[in-house]
């Protein structure tokens, strides 16, 4: 929290000097679980899942002459989420034994993003609901984020587990989890604002990409499946790594908050 608001007080003392500094606080609802499993088995192991989330993002924004600087904190999740298909699935018509079809399985925890952006504006604005207008707008940027500390990993996210059963079969899985590092990003992002009758922004509307180009975290995966009374139809697979860049994308909507014209 410290680093925040350390961050938040230089915005501000940054907007001192800006020709027009406003503020943006949205709430987000990012997709995560993009990663990569090297040497999987495709057939029964799908290792990139992706699975919405709630969270918030900061945006502090310079308006020059041409062209916006946009400083942003977001918080964003980092994790894994898989699925597991069950390639023994008969259907229930079937006089065979029956199992699930597949499960989804993930575990995530949430960073800071701390990013840099330039931001271009549309030239007019367009006609919208009840009089409103909206603008366009995208940006293109770069982010960094600490990720959580090795301790945390150790302490607090070290592992995790999950699984199904049916009264004939089961799918289970047990997972260790490693910090590799900090992350870094490309960061790009679409969207408008929404203006009232009489020219005031109202509400701000993106959608938003982060591109991971680093690893983040990655995580050993033992995962088992099959039938209680038929061994031949039983998988155990002790050793399936799955690694995570931080990438996810989602949407947001934010109320911007002038602070200096």
């Amino acid at each position: 929290m410290k680093k925040i608001f350390l961050l938040l007080n230089f915005f501000l003392a940054f907007g001192a000097y800006a020709q027009k500094l406003y503020s943006l606080i949205s709430l987000t609802a990012p997709f995560n679980g993009i990663s990569y499993a090297p040497g999987h088995n495709n057939k029964e192991f799908k290792p990139s899942i992706a699975k919405i989330n709630g969270s918030w993002r900061i945006d502090v924004f310079y308006k020059a002459k041409k062209i916006t600087h946009k400083f942003s904190i977001e918080q964003q999740p980092i994790g894994y989420y898989f699925k597991l298909i069950d390639k023994f699935y008969i259907q229930a018509t079937s006089l065979q034994l029956l199992s699930f079809n597949y499960s989804k399985n993930g575990r995530t925890i949430d960073h800071l993003i701390f990013s840099y952006a330039l931001q271009k504006n549309g030239k007019f604005k367009k006609g919208f609901l009840f009089n409103s207008k909206i603008l366009f707008n995208y940006s293109a940027g770069l982010g960094v984020s600490l990720n959580r500390s090795k301790t945390y990993y150790q302490m607090q996210f070290a592992n995790s587990s999950g699984g199904i059963a049916t009264t004939d079969s089961y799918a289970g899985y047990y997972a260790d989890h490693y910090r590799d590092g900090f992350g870094v990003f490309l960061r790009g992002t679409g969207g408008f604002d929404i203006f009232n009758k009489k020219g005031k922004r109202k509400l701000c509307f993106n959608v938003f990409y982060n591109q991971g180009l680093k690893d983040m975290a990655h995580f050993d995966i033992n995962y088992q499946y099959g039938y209680y009374n038929d061994p031949a139809r039983q998988v155990d697979v002790p050793k399936q790594v799955l690694r995570t860049r931080g990438t996810n994308f989602g949407f947001s909507l934010g109320v911007p908050i002038k602070i200096k014209k």
